[in-house]
């Protein structure tokens, strides 16, 4: 893999602008003697059913037109790791020094491999297996990198900066432990029906159809950590016909239209009008 993105970044097309993806893929398996293999999220049938999972990061040039992964790694499930299944993981050939690891600290040790290379990319983007996870958009902010990270349309967010305090209760038992004080936080999807919201339409590439175009609006908002810390990010909103997704960003404050990365229009909603 270290070959393929020496070839790759060595190709005109990817010297600058690329956008990373993290993804997944699954395999169908009728039995569980295939390594990875057992019961877990087929999401190309939409259903937990037997199967293997490759986690993979690929690459998209600036221009949309060229797309290739650049490193991947197969989820071992837990059960592969308990004692009952050693014999099978030798048979199999399993490294014996190989953990179990989620498939969100598999994908930020992509993501770290691929940048301690020097390899060119502008911003990383995933969906909201990944992004729904404060840690792994948290590491990636903590190594000043730009990411795109799909969220549910349930995710809590505030619009204004929450205040973080003990309450003092006037009755009852006094409160030891700190809660978000003020204002009340909204849902990710109530926002796509606030009157403020500007919405612009925007041609992102070709298909099959003709030119792709979506929808988009954009607002700041503020989430909350499980150690009660604040951060400030963008909820990027994209609405295809009846169909909305939503993303959360750490892109800087002063992005304009025209700086927005382009490659990642091929998975998530990156480009937006600003809500007034």
């Amino acid at each position: 893999m270290g070959k393929v993105r020496a070839d790759v970044a060595a190709q005109d097309e990817f010297q600058s602008g690329n956008m990373l993806l993290l993804d997944e893929s699954a395999d169908d398996k009728s039995g569980t003697h295939t390594v990875g293999s057992g019961r877990q999220y087929n999401g190309r049938r939409g259903k937990v059913d037997n199967c293997i999972v490759g986690v993979f990061l690929s690459c998209v040039d600036a221009s949309c037109q060229y797309h290739t992964w650049i490193d991947g790694e197969l989820f071992l499930v837990e059960d592969w790791f308990s004692g009952a299944w050693a014999e099978r993981r030798r048979q199999a050939g399993v490294p014996d020094d190989r953990e179990f690891q989620t498939k969100l600290t598999l994908g930020w040790q992509m993501i770290q491999r691929v940048h301690a290379e020097g390899f060119p990319f502008v911003a990383v983007a995933c969906d909201s297996h990944y992004g729904r996870s404060a840690w792994f958009r948290d590491q990636m902010s903590a190594a000043s990198l730009e990411y795109y990270a799909d969220v549910p349309a349930d995710t809590k967010v505030y619009l204004q900066p929450p205040v973080i305090g003990i309450p003092q209760n006037k009755r009852g038992k006094k409160a030891h432990k700190r809660r978000v004080l003020s204002p009340r936080a909204v849902r990710a999807d109530s926002l796509r029906h606030d009157p403020d919201m500007i919405w612009q339409a925007i041609t992102l590439r070709p298909s099959e159809r003709g030119m792709l175009q979506a929808d988009f609006a954009r607002c700041r908002v503020w989430t909350v950590r499980d150690d009660y810390r604040v951060v400030e990010e963008w909820l990027l909103i994209r609405r295809d016909g009846q169909r909305h997704t939503y993303t959360l960003s750490n892109a800087p404050l002063t992005r304009r239209w025209s700086r927005w990365p382009n490659a990642n229009r091929l998975a998530i909603s990156s480009n937006a009008a600003i809500r007034t």
